[in-house]
C-alpha cells in the first residue's frame, strides 16, 4: 500500500470526489457505510466551519452550497442513487417484453431515463464535490510555436527542412502510387517537425532511461495489473475463439480488401484504394504484412484475425483513456472497468470478429481523447504533438476519422471559454502545433484529395446525399446536392437517434 491509498484511507469521507467515494467503498465497504450514516445523521449546525461555504450570495444554487458540505455530501450522493436505480428501472422495461412494439416500449423506458438524467444533472449542479485544491494547475507560459533563440537555432532549420521534405512528399506520393523517395520523406518530414515544435531539449536517452524506470516499476504482483491482464485475456478468447467459423462467409466488402491486400503485396503500393467506394490504406497495408506470416495467407481468416488483434489492442488503449481521465488509483481502476466493459460488450466484439476496418475507429478515438484531455489539463506541447499525429494517420485508417478534427477543434474552443485571458495564448500556440503536425501527417492522403476529389469525397457523399447522386455520371449542381441534403434531414434525425440508443437499446440492422 503506497501513501497516497494511506492518506487517502484516512481522508475525511467530505473531501473524497465522487470517483475515490466508490473506491473506498469498493475497498473497506464497512467502514466507509458506517462515515456515510455519521454523516446523514451530523446536524448542519455541528458541521464544522472551516467545511461552510466561504460566500454569501443568495441564489439559490450559492443558498444550497453554503449548507455544511456532510449535509452536501449526502444529499449529492442519495440524488445519484436515485438517478442511478431510475436508470437501472428503466433498462428493465426495455428489456421487459420482446413481443411489444418498439415505441412503445422506448416511450415507457424513457419515462424514467429522463427523470433519472434531469436528477444526476441536478445533483451536479447543485451538490457538486469538493474539488482537491492540489489537483488544480495554472496552465505553463505560452511558448514560442518553433524556438528560434540561443542554442535552439537550428530547430528553425529542422522547421525548413521538414517543409522540404513535405514537399517531396507530396510530389513523390502523387498520381496515388507511394514511391520509396515519398515514403522515407514523409516519415522524415513527421520526425523534423516534431523536433521544430517541441519546446525545451530533446535528449532520447533521457526519454528512453525514464520509459525503463516507468516499466521496471510495474509490478506483476499488484492487483491492477493482473486484472488488467486478465481483461486482455477475456477480450482475447471472446475475439479470437472459434475465429474460423464465426463468422462464416465473405461479402464483398471482405473479398475487396483480400484483392487490395495481394496488390499491395505485388507492388501497387496505393495512397488510397480508389475501388468499393473508396478506403483508407492501413488496413490493407497491415493485411498484407500479417499474411506472410506461415500458415497465414491471403484469406478470409487472416482478414479476421487482423480485425480481432486491432480489437485486443484497442481494449488496452481503453484502459489507458479511462486511466488518464480520472488519474491516479481511482482513474487505473475507472480504466478496468472501462476495459472490461468493452472486452464483453457485443458491439465491440462484432466489429473484432467481422474483419473490417471500421474496428480501427475505437482504436484510434481512444488514443485522441487519452492526449487531447491530457493536453487540455495541463496544456503541455507533448500532449498537442500526439493529438495532431493521431489524427494525421488516423485519416488512414477508416472515414469515421474525419469527424475526429471537430472533436478537438470542439474541446479548444470550450477550454479557451473557461480558462483567463493570460492563459489563452499558450492555448492556441500548441493547439497550432496540433494542426501543423496533423497536416504533416495528412500530406499524402491530402495531395490525393486535391488530385483525386471525387475519388476521396465518393464514399462521404453517397451517406450524405444517397447513392444516386455519385453512381451517375452526371455531376449535379451545389443547389441540386442541397436540395436532396435538406430532403434527407429526416433520415439523418433518425440515424443520430439510433446511435444515441445503440448501446443501451438496438443497434442498426447491418
Amino acid at each position: 500500500m503506497n501513501g497516497d491509498t494511506v492518506g487517502q484511507d484516512n481522508a475525511p469521507l467530505e473531501t473524497l470526489t465522487l470517483a475515490q467515494l466508490c473506491y473506498r467503498l469498493l475497498r473497506r465497504p464497512r467502514r466507509t457505510l458506517r462515515e456515510l450514516r455519521q454523516i446523514i445523521r451530523t446536524p448542519a449546525s455541528d458541521a464544522t466551519p472551516q467545511l461552510r461555504a466561504p460566500t454569501q450570495d443568495l441564489s439559490p444554487r450559492t443558498t444550497l452550497r453554503s449548507w455544511s458540505l456532510p449535509s452536501v455530501a449526502a444529499w449529492s450522493l442519495g440524488l445519484r442513487l436515485l438517478a442511478l436505480a431510475l436508470a437501472l428501472w428503466s433498462t428493465k422495461v426495455l428489456v421487459s417484453d420482446p413481443g411489444r412494439q418498439y415505441d412503445e416500449l422506448l416511450a415507457r423506458g424513457a419515462l424514467l431515463l429522463l427523470p433519472a438524467l434531469v436528477l444526476w444533472l441536478l445533483a451536479d449542479w447543485l451538490f457538486a464535490w469538493p474539488r482537491h485544491l492540489s489537483h488544480e494547475r495554472s496552465l505553463p507560459r505560452a511558448e514560442p510555436l518553433v524556438a528560434v533563440s540561443g542554442r535552439r537555432r537550428h530547430r528553425l532549420l529542422a522547421a525548413l527542412a521538414g517543409a522540404l521534405c513535405c514537399v517531396l512528399a507530396w510530389r513523390f506520393t502523387a498520381h496515388n502510387h507511394i514511391t520509396f523517395i515519398g515514403l522515407g520523406a514523409w516519415l522524415t518530414s513527421m520526425m523534423l517537425w516534431l523536433y521544430a515544435l517541441t519546446p525545451g531539449a530533446v535528449d532520447l536517452r533521457v526519454w528512453w532511461r525514464g520509459l525503463s524506470a516507468r516499466l521496471k516499476r510495474v509490478s506483476w504482483r499488484r492487483r491492477e495489473t493482473l486484472a488488467l491482464v486478465l481483461i486482455l485475456l477475456l477480450a482475447a478468447g471472446l475475439r479470437l475463439g472459434q475465429l474460423d467459423t464465426v463468422m462464416p462467409e465473405m461479402t464483398s466488402d471482405h473479398v475487396e480488401k483480400i484483392r487490395d491486400a495481394w496488390r499491395v503485396s505485388r507492388g501497387e503500393l496505393n495512397v488510397f484504394f480508389a475501388n468499393n467506394g473508396g478506403r483508407e490504406p492501413l488496413q490493407m497495408y497491415a493485411m498484407a504484412l500479417l499474411a506472410q506470416l506461415p500458415g497465414l495467407g491471403f484469406n478470409f481468416y487472416t482478414l479476421k484475425l487482423l480485425s480481432a488483434l486491432e480489437g485486443i489492442v484497442a481494449v488496452l488503449l481503453l484502459y489507458w483513456t479511462g486511466c488518464a481521465l480520472i488519474g491516479g488509483r481511482e482513474g487505473r481502476l475507472v480504466g478496468l472497468l472501462v476495459g472490461a466493459l468493452v472486452a464483453v460488450g457485443y458491439w465491440h466484439i462484432l466489429l473484432s470478429r467481422l474483419g473490417l476496418r471500421i474496428v480501427l475507429t475505437t482504436g484510434v478515438a481512444a488514443l485522441l481523447l487519452l492526449f487531447l484531455w491530457r493536453a487540455l489539463r495541463h496544456n503541455r506541447r507533448g500532449d498537442f504533438l500526439a493529438a495532431g499525429l493521431v489524427i494525421g494517420l488516423g485519416l488512414y485508417t477508416y472515414q469515421a476519422a474525419r469527424m475526429l478534427p471537430l472533436v478537438v477543434v470542439t474541446g479548444v474552443a470550450l477550454t479557451l471559454l473557461l480558462r483567463a485571458d493570460g492563459q489563452r495564448l499558450s492555448l492556441l500556440r500548441n493547439f497550432a502545433a496540433l494542426a501543423l503536425i496533423a497536416l504533416v501527417a495528412f500530406v499524402p492522403l491530402g495531395g490525393f484529395a486535391l488530385e483525386y476529389p471525387q475519388d476521396f469525397w465518393r464514399r462521404t457523399a453517397s451517406r450524405v446525399l444517397g447513392d444516386v447522386p455519385v453512381t451517375t455520371e452526371v455531376e449535379i449542381s451545389a443547389g441540386e446536392q442541397l436540395a436532396v441534403l435538406t430532403t434527407r434531414l429526416a433520415q439523418l434525425v433518425e440515424n443520430l437517434g439510433d446511435a444515441l440508443l445503440m448501446f443501451n437499446w438496438r443497434g442498426d440492422v447491418a
